[in-house]
């Protein structure tokens, strides 16, 4: 009897081992496809930095690198290393995505790229990310547009609806009441095809 319990025994010391050793490396797997930048690895591996040199506290994941910091009602970033390459000075930030990110000031939306640097004063009502092509969507007075990575608005900002810039290098924007292509240049096509334009025009807007 004394036997059994201790085959017994042994068994369940070995399932809680083999237990332990599954959920730690669930966990690990989690964080490493998270990039989570707030929990604290146990594997004595380099650790995510929590806060940064003027005392913001980090209170995002890392996306590209970078996480948002926060001090009082400010936001900035933090890259991996630890530095702080945007002090909290922002009243809204979003997450670094095609290697610029959305932050606003006085009210007002711009970017910054990753090493602080605005693409613009902020001057537009809302902003979108930006995409594979290099552009963003911006709004300024109920108005869209396009602008570069370099900031320059390759549109003017008048149209009523945008949809992003596709494989084909052209965004579909309407302006009048009909729907148009526009490429990178700010250059402008008719959709001719009336059926196409009806399907467009039922289309819910993406923006």
């Amino acid at each position: 009897m004394k036997t059994v319990k201790f085959f017994f025994s042994i068994l369940a010391v070995a399932f809680s081992f083999q237990f332990a050793i599954a959920q730690t490396a669930d966990i690990t797997t989690t964080v490493d496809k998270a990039d989570l930048a707030l929990i604290m690895l146990t594997d004595g591996s380099e650790k995510p930095a929590q806060f940064a040199q003027s005392g913001a506290k980090v209170v995002s994941v890392y996306q590209e690198g970078m996480a948002i910091t926060k001090l009082g009602e400010r936001y900035g970033f933090v890259n991996r290393q630890g530095n702080e390459v945007v002090s909290p000075r922002f009243e809204e930030a979003r997450f670094f995505e095609n290697g610029y990110a959305a932050v606003r000031q006085a009210g007002m939306w711009t970017f910054i790229n990753k090493q602080g640097k605005k693409l613009s004063t902020a001057r537009y009502d809302w902003v979108g990310n930006f995409c594979e092509s290099g552009t963003a969507a911006v709004k300024f007075e109920g108005k869209w547009g396009f602008i570069n990575e370099q900031g320059i608005e390759i549109t003017p900002i008048k149209y009523e609806q945008i949809r992003q810039f596709g494989a084909d290098g052209r965004a579909l924007v309407k302006s009048n009441g009909k729907w148009l292509f526009v490429d990178i240049y700010g250059k402008e096509t008719p959709v001719s095809d009336s059926a196409q334009a009806a399907e467009l025009e039922a289309r819910p807007a993406h923006l």
